[in-house]
């Protein structure tokens, strides 16, 4: 081969690289985003399937510990069953389906956190689940719906709403509706025809366009996870490159690999006003996250925080994946687990250090929070709270970082008698210093036994009572 044929091989090579004719090495990996973030939750550990071919064949439900992010697995299947799908359910609490590779026989299956596990139901079909405002539905032979409770163990055959279908059916085609509940209890329906050009919600009777992601160009937009705050919605629409390959919506931003996306945007809705916006586009990149300050986006290997006002980006951790790699994101907190969707194993996790800085500054009054960290206390009404980093956080020193959580909550009356006359009191002076809320004046009371009632034992710390309002203080440590 001449010197002037390669000269010109290195030049086309050259401009294809450039023109983005050759991928990045990110490029054909798709990007899923399970649980958008930073976000409040506060859970100490979670569940998922592992579908490792050398170590579980048949897959496994594995418990990780947030903490520490390690996997402890708490079931497996025998007699040649797999595991094929599983929802969370509650606090600590999964169940799974499973069915045989060599006769059409599927079973459902419920783990109560790490105790036995339990056959619910058994079907000639193959069964979906879902969880649907905030039910577990499961669907046998895609007609007939149940609901499960976990505190029975029990489905109970139900009827469900044009919305609920809609959404139950999402694996299936293009999903055109998506309900959403917010956290002041509004109920909206986001609707997209895949297709057409127009995309809207409605609130009660009353359905208004989403002027933002509407018109031709957004004619086979794909949407993500939905979060809310203050009353205005935020959202991630992508706009894939091939407009005529009609992908599942529902699956969206987690079924297109990095090089198909055109682009993606966060917009947001004023729900009441109708205003909305477009907050942010990208180029050449995902976002997995966002607050209403930042946003969080993976580009070529590693994790970036831009600043919606300044723009500056800083880089925030790396992400070792091959590249076809089907990643999926899952915010627990400030810290991002990054794992292989296929497979389910843990490739790393991230933590923000800033952004734990930060929630000192930004108390927090989500009670679904409280509801975690105290899952055993009644009647609580509102709270606010503070999440504060203890130690270093270095990344070189081994071991978890701990946190510490504190604040108030205000409880009904009726809570409130209860707990009085449920357990003796003496007067003491809590040794708390709130550092971003404004500690409550009372005549503070303290029980060992009221405290090992109400504060789980991955938790140390301590609560206070003064009528209607607890003031506490716990650790991960």
């Amino acid at each position: 081969m001449n010197r002037k044929l390669i000269n010109l091989i290195a030049l086309f090579s050259t401009i294809l690289l450039l023109t983005g004719c050759i991928g990045s090495a990110d490029s054909d990996q798709t990007v899923s985003v399970l649980a958008t973030g930073p976000n409040d939750l506060t859970t100490s550990s979670f569940y998922r399937i592992v579908k490792n071919a050398d170590e579980f064949k048949y897959g496994a439900i594995v418990k990780m510990e947030v903490n520490t992010a390690s996997d402890t697995v708490v079931y497996q299947p025998e007699n040649d069953r797999y595991i094929y799908d599983a929802v969370e359910c509650g606090d600590g609490i999964l169940f799974a389906l499973t069915r045989s590779e060599k006769v059409p026989e599927y079973s459902l299956m419920y783990l109560d956190g790490d105790a036995e596990t339990r056959q619910v139901f058994d079907s000639e079909h193959e069964m979906l689940i879902e969880n649907v405002n905030g039910s577990v539905i499961v669907s046998d032979n895609y007609t007939d719906k149940y609901i499960f409770n976990p505190n029975t163990c029990e489905i109970t055959k139900t009827e469900i709403d044009a919305v609920e279908e809609n959404m139950l059916n999402a694996a299936y085609g293009a999903v055109s509706s998506m309900y959403y509940s917010m956290q002041d209890g509004t109920a909206v329906t986001l609707k997209k025809v895949f297709g057409e050009d127009s995309f809207t919600y409605k609130v009660d009777d009353k359905e208004l366009p989403i002027e933002c992601i509407s018109g031709d160009e957004f004619k086979y937009v794909q949407w993500g996870n939905i979060t809310d705050n203050a009353g205005i919605i935020y959202g991630v629409a992508a706009v894939p490159v091939y407009k005529n390959n009609h992908r599942l919506m529902e699956v969206g931003l987690g079924g297109l690999s990095i090089d198909d996306v055109s682009k993606e945007l966060l917009f947001s809705v004023d729900v009441k006003s109708g205003e909305n916006e477009v907050l942010f586009e990208t180029s050449g990149e995902r976002i997995i996250g966002y607050t209403n300050k930042e946003i969080y986006l993976y580009r070529n290997g590693s994790v970036y925080k831009r600043n919606f006002d300044s723009g500056k980006e800083e880089e925030i951790g790396k992400i070792s994946a091959k590249r076809q790699a089907q990643l999926a994101f899952r915010w627990i907190g400030m810290k991002l687990f990054v794992f292989d969707k296929f497979e389910g194993t843990l490739i790393t996790t991230i933590q923000d250090k800033t952004q734990n800085e930060e929630a000192i500054k930004n108390p927090s009054n989500n009670m679904d929070a409280i509801a975690k960290m105290f899952p055993s206390l009644e009647g609580a009404l509102e709270t606010q709270w503070e999440q504060i980093k203890l130690g270093s956080g270095d990344d070189r020193v081994p071991g978890p970082t701990d946190y510490m959580y504190q604040g108030y909550i205000i409880l009904s009356d009726e809570a409130a008698e209860k707990y009085a006359s449920s357990y003796e009191w003496k007067e003491v002076d809590p040794d708390v210093t709130f550092e971003s809320i404004e500690k409550p004046e009372g005549n503070w009371k303290y029980s060992y036994d009221f405290c090992k009632d109400i504060i789980p034992g991955y938790y140390g710390g301590a609560a206070w009572i003064d009528g209607n309002t607890i003031i506490f203080s716990i650790t991960t440590t």
